[in-house]
């Protein structure tokens, strides 16, 4: 298999993390006339579906030889999906990458954002957390792998994170007289 990439790849990566690097659509971050900060975010049209992001990543195998990570253009585009809440189309790009993909930085972030949409998914949130959890656990050991240390120290610190936010939701709640 030729190691190729295209044009159309690099304008839909180039997309993406111009999306994820624009402040949310809402005036809460200071960012005035972006619309109401409850409102979900729509899907840009350009965005494509779960499948043809997993066909551009099998076809063009160029983008796992460079160590991109979340700039992989179909994980880019899966984390875009999940920005806009479509947990399920993030989910399937992150699981068929990472039968895909073989370069570890590209992995730990698909790793990544399993962990967020476990976190978003359906079930308890002991069931949610736990999901995400191993996802992460999954990441830091594709780190500890390459010996990124750094991305190690980093999941280490969304893991306490998680299991503080699963003490607090397992805390009784008092209700109002």
């Amino acid at each position: 298999m030729p190691c190729t990439w295209s044009s159309a790849a690099f304008e839909l990566m180039s997309r993406a993390v111009g999306t994820l690097l624009r402040p949310n659509q809402g005036d809460a971050d200071g960012w005035e006339g972006c619309g109401d900060a409850d409102a979900p975010l729509a899907a840009p049209a350009w965005l494509p579906a779960p499948a043809a992001l997993l066909e551009l990543a099998a076809a063009e195998s160029a983008w796992d030889v460079f160590v991109v990570g979340a700039q992989h253009p179909s994980l880019a585009a899966a984390l875009v999906h999940a920005q806009v809440g479509q947990w399920d189309e993030a989910r399937e790009v992150a699981t068929g990458l990472l039968a895909l993909l073989h370069q570890p930085l590209s992995r730990f972030e698909a790793q990544r954002l399993l962990a967020r949409c476990a976190a978003a998914g359906d079930g308890t949130a002991a069931a949610r957390a736990a999901a995400a959890g191993d996802a992460l656990r999954a990441a830091r050991a594709e780190a500890a792998a390459c010996g990124y240390r750094g991305l190690e120290q980093m999941v280490e610190e969304e893991l306490e994170e998680l299991s503080c936010r699963l003490r607090m939701d397992a805390r009784p709640r008092l209700k109002p007289k």
